[in-house]
């Protein structure tokens, strides 16, 4: 693949992170943030492009929604969380194979890194880890949502859409 070509592909995929985590959010008070189904996006990018397109659609899409819906606070938080995500759920499918089961565990452990990531950041952000528990929940239900809509999409697409380059 040509470096127009990966550009072009990587920032489509930002773009659907991005608007996929605009689309829906619920707010939440107790950390100022919110519920939103953006991770599904993640979890399409990374299996269907691997880690590396994965991390930047994570990470970069994800931040941009934060500095464009008014929580520019967890922007940064969200570009390493997010990216980091988007690379263990793409590295593990590639590692374990591709299989079915191999997207379903990548994907079920990429999102519960978020919950944990997100656990960790807001913990140092608001200096308690009892503000930051009150978030599991609601991130706990964000990486459920997002891996029922997320991986069932990958895999129709996989099964019924000519996708054949790598990023």
């Amino acid at each position: 693949m040509n470096k127009t070509h990966k550009l072009v592909t990587y920032s489509l995929l930002i773009a659907l992170v991005c608007v996929g985590t605009m689309f829906i959010k619920i707010h939440v008070p107790a950390t100022n943030g919110y519920v939103n189904i953006g991770d599904a996006f993640i979890i399409i990018s990374s299996l269907m492009f691997g880690p590396v397109a994965g991390m930047i659609a994570g990470g970069i899409g994800s931040a941009m929604a934060d500095l464009l819906s008014g929580y520019a606070h967890f922007a940064v938080f969200t570009l390493i969380v997010k990216g980091i995500e988007g690379y263990i759920i793409g590295w593990l499918f590639v590692k374990f194979g591709g299989t079915k089961l191999a997207g379903m565990y990548s994907s079920l452990v990429g999102v519960a890194f978020m919950v944990l990531g997100y656990f960790m950041v807001e913990t140092v952000m608001y200096s308690s880890y009892k503000v930051a528990l009150q978030s599991i929940a609601f991130n706990g239900v964000q990486a459920l949502a997002s891996f029922i809509i997320g991986y069932p999409v990958f895999s129709y697409i996989s099964k019924n859409v000519r996708l054949k380059f790598n990023v």
